[in-house]
């Protein structure tokens, strides 16, 4: 049953733990090297590599139906989903500010809770999930810039500079 759970579980102890011994997270902050070194980033690497350690990749078949579910999941996850952020702005007549929000929310990957957590504790297939997850984060680094340049309207309140946005993303 634990293995099933390890994730959410092992969150639930890292709060109740950052609430009883505040002291490492605060050193870690302290020693914090660079604007990429931080607790969440390096508790990001520590999950990724746990479920990795659990994986067994020989059970994935890179087939057609592997590549169209990807595929299809990108187009909609990356592509789609900031229109429809962009369409309920309009429709709802947003400000610039909460719109610019939504879009941004719409336009960003899955992440490991959505991604990894959910799939293992509805019997998915938890290796393509982290599969998928990485995959389009790593092509989130181009699509970003470019759905928040098209959906987001650059009235001086947001920037939505495509070429900058993607040399941070790519730096971090």
């Amino acid at each position: 049953m634990f293995k099933k759970l390890y994730l959410p579980v092992g969150m639930i102890i890292a709060v109740i733990l950052s609430f009883l011994c505040p002291e490492p997270g605060t050193w870690f902050k302290a020693l914090r090297v660079s604007s990429w070194l931080t607790m969440n980033n390096f508790l990001i690497v520590v999950i990724f590599l746990v479920c990795g350690w659990n994986m067994d990749v020989s059970s994935v078949k890179f087939d057609r139906k592997f590549a169209l579910l990807f595929a299809s999941g990108a187009v909609f996850s990356l592509l789609i989903s900031p229109l429809l952020g962009w369409g309920t702005a309009k429709v709802f007549c947003m400000g610039v500010l909460p719109a610019t929000g939504l879009i941004v929310a719409a336009a960003m990957p899955p992440t490991l809770s959505s991604g990894i957590v959910l799939t293992e504790t509805a019997n998915g297939s938890t290796l393509l999930a982290i599969l998928m997850t990485v995959g389009y984060n790593l092509l989130s680094v181009v699509t970003i810039p470019l759905m928040l340049a098209l959906c987001v309207t650059s009235g001086g309140e947001v920037d939505t500079n495509p070429l900058r946005m993607f040399i941070q993303l790519v730096m971090l």
